[in-house]
């Protein structure tokens, strides 16, 4: 290999042409002029602070007190009204149930209304404000707990009544279904008498059917017309008198339940005294009605029906008193729902005087933003005009005669040198551009000197990079032997030991058939030699078959890790096909452990590449899932998932929840033969084709991440696309 190029010596700046930096050059020059510009920006700089930091504080004012506590007094004054509006449903609530409904609506109000009240609190609104509100909203919580005290009683006294107006209505129904067969019978009665009264008077007794009747006298004689009057008198007495005290009795009996009735409807405690003095006077009839009936029993019975009636109205909780009671009640209960509207107006007027005072502070800040962003804006544009003057001034009285000027001559200069051609470099000053004009003769003088000697570095570099690129063939193919040499040898050690049975077993065989053709030979055959004979040769034939066909699956196992992707066409396929087909194949398998495999892949996710070859790759993950992280126990479960990754790529997961993989066994997951279950029949190849399928074919990457105890995860990730001529690998 040639040798680098030593490096050029280090250039000093004498003989670069550059003199020792000067006291006042070009950089302090324009640092002075760009300082007072900064120092007047500075200036203009901390007005507008000043002014902004008075805005700041005016915006903070407004956007944190003034237009919150203005929403929260609004809400306060809706909370305020929507009481009064659920009292007055309050008031006419019809039951228990629905009573307690309200209450509990207005007592989350009324907290909400404690909130809002804290929440102006908390943004400094004064207690002058807060004190009364808090001293209105402490009364309206009182009286709407009266309120409710107040409605509940009257429901309670309502209900009371409703039960006592049915119990009335079922006394009156059986009065009259007394009464009315009592006069009824007692028509009959008087009709039967005046009946037997004629027949009296035709005769003593009828005469017989077909017979003459007998004459009836003309005239009958005075004793006759006096027994007739008294007859009559008498039943007349005892009949009429008793119809008629029975048609009052049914009249009276009609219009105390009416009264009874009529009261629970009227409104004004006037009607209900009204209604109790006719009920008094209904009563006293009834009395002198009792004293004209006969003292019959069937007369005492429907007397008894009478009496729960009247007790409705003369008893001391009757339905008079109780009507009384729910009108004082319902009174008071209107006086209430008007002191909490007079409450909810003082209410509604203090928050609005506390809306208008938060309304006029943030008007008041607003005018404060104002002026003082008028006085910034102010500043600014001073101190940007005056920048811009002295900026003017400092670039056309310096910059642009006494440093443009000379930089143009350079950059024409630098430009030829650039382009190769011969160049007149400027003559130099005493400043920095000076020392620039000398820096650019030394450099040029030193390019030259540069190209000449990258001449002959070039020359070199292209000796060693041949000699490079020949040593890495060399590398190359070394390695690839080695790999080839270690899968040989894995194949011949994994082969070795059925081929070493078999022989065993046909040499075992081989003795025993020549000594069976002796026996047999010699005429010494019996019996017993040859059911051993059998016995041995049904056993090695058995070890015989069971070895080779180890050594056929291994054979076609190491046909499956050489991969050649021309046996497999290309195409766009869905996966979750293919994942739903691999696990299709080791269903018996799962079935019989009892496990299960859940696929969450997108049905629109796609692969332009090599199906069979995912298919076999997914298929072993499976099956070494079932056999490895499953071996120890049954009912396992693995999730297949499939997603759209990153710049182009498909990502496959594998996860079981089995038992994981150990630490320092994970570095040699994908190694050829590397198996934990030789004893029981493991190759080691299983991950290894995986491995070969997803890299050389697929042209993807598979990795691995596992706890013991805590199952494993493979992270398979695509192309979209597949290589269009993978690398062909071979065991």
């Amino acid at each position: 290999m040639a040798e680098s190029p030593e490096p050029p010596p280090p250039i000093s700046a004498a003989a670069a042409g550059i003199r020792p930096r000067r006291r006042f050059g070009i950089l302090h020059r324009m640092l002075l002029a760009f300082s007072v510009v900064a120092a007047m920006a500075v200036t203009a700089g901390i007005g507008a602070w000043l002014s902004l930091r008075g805005i700041e504080a005016e915006l903070v004012h407004v956007i944190h007190q003034a237009v919150p506590a203005m929403s929260v007094a609004e809400a306060l004054a809706v909370e305020a009204s929507a009481i009064v509006g659920t009292t007055s449903t309050l008031t006419a609530a019809l039951s228990e149930e629905q009573r307690a409904a309200l209450m509990v609506s207005l007592a989350g109000r009324i907290a909400t209304l404690h909130r809002r009240l804290t929440e102006l609190a908390a943004l400094r609104v004064g207690d002058g404000v807060l004190t009364p509100l808090r001293e209105r909203i402490g009364r309206l919580s009182t009286n709407l707990r009266r309120q409710g005290e107040l409605v509940g009683q009257r429901i309670a006294l309502r209900k009371r009544v409703q039960n006592d107006a049915a119990a009335l209505a079922r006394s009156h129904k059986a009065f009259l279904a007394a009464v009315d067969p009592r006069i009824e019978e007692t028509y009959r009665a008087l009709f039967a008498g005046i009946k037997t009264l004629v027949a009296d008077l035709g005769g003593a007794s009828a005469p017989a059917l077909g017979a003459e009747a007998p004459a009836r006298p003309d005239t009958l004689s005075h004793q006759d017309m006096l027994v007739l009057q008294r007859r009559m008198g008498l039943l007349f007495n005892r009949n009429v008198g008793e119809i008629l005290a029975l048609l009052q009795l049914a009249a009276s009996g009609n219009l105390a339940a009416g009264l009874l009735n009529e009261v629970i409807l009227v409104t004004d405690p006037a009607q209900v005294q009204q209604l109790r003095s006719q009920f008094g006077e209904i009563t006293i009839a009834m009395g002198t009605i009792r004293l004209n009936l006969a003292t019959t029993a069937d007369n005492q019975v429907l007397l008894g029906l009478t009496t729960p009636m009247l007790q409705y109205g003369l008893g001391g909780d009757n339905l008079f008193d109780r009507r009384l009671q729910e009108l004082e009640l319902i009174r008071a209960s209107d006086a209430v729902v008007a002191e909490n509207r007079t409450l909810s107006d003082a209410l509604t007027e203090a928050v609005d005087h506390l809306v208008a005072t938060s309304r006029a502070e943030a008007e008041h800040s607003a005018a404060e933003v104002e002026a003082d962003a008028a006085y910034a804006r102010l500043m600014g544009a001073g101190a940007a005009l005056l920048a811009v003057l002295v900026a003017v001034l400092i670039g056309w009285r310096y910059v642009g005669r006494q440093i443009i000027g000379r930089l143009l001559a350079l950059q024409q200069a630098m430009e030829g040198e650039a382009a190769g051609r011969e160049i007149m470099i400027p003559a130099g000053g005493d400043d920095e551009i000076g020392d620039m004009a000398g820096a650019l003769s030394h450099f040029v003088a030193r390019r030259k000197q540069a190209e000449a000697d990258l001449r002959s570095a070039k020359d070199r570099a292209e000796g060693a990079f041949a000699e490079l690129k020949d040593l890495q063939q060399t590398l190359v193919q070394t390695e690839k032997m080695a790999a080839l040499g270690g899968l040989v040898a894995g194949v011949a050690h994994e082969l070795n030991t059925p081929a070493g049975v078999c022989l065993t077993a046909v040499s075992l065989l081989t003795e025993k058939t020549e000594d069976l053709a002796r026996s047999f030979a010699s005429g010494q055959l019996r019996k017993s030699r040859v059911q051993d004979y059998l016995e041995v040769s049904g056993e090695v034939s058995g070890l015989i078959r069971s070895n080779l066909e180890r050594a056929g699956d291994l054979i076609r196992v190491f046909k499956q890790v050489a991969i050649d992707p021309s046996e497999d066409e290309r195409q766009i396929f869905r996966v979750s096909e293919h994942i739903e087909m691999a696990v299709g194949l080791l269903a018996e398998k799962l079935r019989l452990g009892g496990h299960t495999v859940s696929i969450d892949c997108p049905s629109g996710l796609t692969l332009d590449g090599f199906p069979e070859a995912l298919r076999q790759a997914l298929t072993v993950l499976i099956d070494n899932a079932v056999t490895h992280a499953f071996a120890e126990r049954e009912n396992g479960a693995i999730t297949i998932s499939g997603a759209e990754g990153a710049a182009g790529t498909v990502v496959l997961t594998i996860t079981d929840d089995g038992a994981g993989i150990r630490a320092e066994d994970q570095p040699r997951l994908f190694e050829p033969f590397f198996t934990t279950r030789r004893s029981q029949g493991g190759i080691g190849l299983g991950l290894h084709m995986v491995f070969n399928i997803v890299s050389s074919v697929l042209g993807g990457r598979i990795a691995v991440e596992s706890e013991p105890g805590r199952g494993c995860r493979f992270v398979v990730t695509l192309p979209s696309r597949s290589p269009a001529t993978p690398g062909r690998r071979r065991g």
